[in-house]
């Protein structure tokens, strides 16, 4: 599609802009049922349960396979993720610049008809925006589309003063301590088997991967840097004295290990030692780095929230959701998995009768009683994994905390679907910070 205009539907886009302002949204469930009839979309299906619950309908643009996602958390409705292009291959030369310029097109139009938009963040995005009262909407393109976003009052402030606490806070870090930040951040919320490669001219990288049984970190070896950035024995020795290991073997690189599901604070550590290897090796910003990711199968994940720009809203891993959404219009659409209903019957069943005290106790107890094995200790940050013998595609069970409070537990009860796996786009980290939020 390499210089091809991506297409985007202007009209329909305007038309959907006018029925959101006109409507009388409540921002609840019932909203997802009663916008989609009032802009003649499909009745919304649910394609993702649990407390982030996600809600598909099929709208008629004259682009190709657009969705719709409504985002719920519990019975509120968060924010609903409108594509109104077409989504041309990421890997396409132009991409970018072809999804940018239709996404400056429709904002044009959007400026003629409702005046200048403020720039700044748009639910967990970040873009130009148009408020009122009863509703946040605006134009985004960070999954390789342009999206209409339409964002509840709630969700929005919620993510305003999360962004301007991050100004704030990181105004006094270095560009490379910023970076290292986003990194690890990056780093904590990608699932297993996915790479991350950052690249500096010359032949200069830092790679990692994440896997089921830890994360592995190389630096390039000197002998594979190009020569005229080939570094010597002080940079190696600088290397070995920040823990680095290099192999006899002179096909491997500089190498770190890290065990399986390490706390927040380490993350933050083995990215400081990443960022330190790449200055160290010569490079000189954070604007010479070019970050790659993928997950197994090489399904791109974008790296939007690691690239050195401004301090915009830190996204999270953005891979399937929209895809997903496409992939549901189409005929070929397939639900064939293994779901253990006895396995979710025995879990409830021990669920319903165990002393709950939603403590960090409560983790090792409750893994017990279900003969799980627990991958890592109630004092991590927030993520506690477990095996359990449920067909599960990756990890089992997964017990979230906030310091010593436990406050979700999550068991996986099927196989996964792999390529069309659906995430909540933005909020992996919301958990804990609504509930608190003073409500208008």
């Amino acid at each position: 599609m390499a210089g091809i205009p991506v297409r985007v539907d202007i009209a329909g886009t305007v038309e959907i802009v006018g029925a959101a302002l006109s409507f009388d949204w409540t921002w609840t469930s019932p909203d997802a049922a009663r916008f989609a009839d009032t802009v003649r979309w499909s009745p919304p299906a649910e394609i993702q349960d649990g407390p982030s619950r996600a809600l598909f309908s099929a709208i008629p643009l004259a682009v190709l396979g657009a969705p719709a996602i409504f985002w719920h958390r519990g019975p509120a409705l968060q924010c609903v993720h409108v594509v109104v292009s077409d989504r041309p291959d990421e890997f396409e030369d132009g991409t970018a610049r072809a999804v940018t310029e239709a996404a400056q097109r429709l904002t044009d139009r959007l400026t003629e008809l409702l005046g200048a938009p403020t720039l700044g963040p748009l639910g967990s995005d970040y873009g130009p925006r148009w408020a009122t009262p009863e509703l946040t909407f605006g134009v985004v393109t960070s999954r390789h589309a342009v999206e209409l976003m339409l964002v509840s009052p709630l969700c929005q402030q919620f993510w305003e003063q999360r962004h301007r606490a991050r100004v704030t806070r990181r105004a006094g870090l270095t560009q490379w301590d910023r970076y290292a930040e986003s990194l690890a951040r990056f780093l904590e919320d990608i699932r297993f088997e996915s790479v991350l490669i950052i690249e500096a001219p010359g032949n200069r990288y830092v790679q990692f991967l994440k896997h089921s049984e830890g994360l592995v970190v190389e630096l390039s070896r000197a002998e594979y840097v190009d020569a005229e950035y080939r570094y010597g024995t002080l940079v190696a020795d600088i290397l070995t004295e920040n823990g680095w290991t290099l192999p006899a073997d002179p096909s491997q690189n500089w190498i770190r290990e890290y065990p399986l599901l390490i706390e927040a604070t380490r993350y933050l550590d083995l990215a400081g030692h990443a960022v330190a290897g790449l200055v160290a090796m010569g490079v000189q910003s954070p604007a010479q780095l070019n970050p790659q990711a993928w997950r197994a199968g090489y399904r791109p994940l974008y790296t939007d929230s690691i690239r050195p720009a401004d301090d915009r809203p830190q996204p999270f891993e953005r891979t399937d959701s929209h895809e997903h959404g496409t992939d549901l219009t189409r005929s070929d659409w397939n639900d064939e998995i293994t779901l253990d209903i006895a396995g979710a019957l025995q879990v409830i069943g021990v669920a319903s009768t165990f002393p709950w005290t939603w403590t960090a106790v409560d983790v090792a107890q409750f893994a017990h009683q279900l003969g799980w094995s627990i991958h890592s200790s109630p004092g991590s940050d927030r993520q506690v994994y477990a095996d359990t013998d449920l067909p599960a595609g990756w990890m089992g069970a997964l017990f979230w905390l906030a310091g010593q409070t436990l406050e979700t537990v999550k068991v996986t009860i099927s196989d996964d679907f792999g390529d069309v796996d659906l995430e909540d786009p933005g909020y992996a980290h919301y958990d804990g910070y609504l509930d608190p939020m003073p409500r208008s």
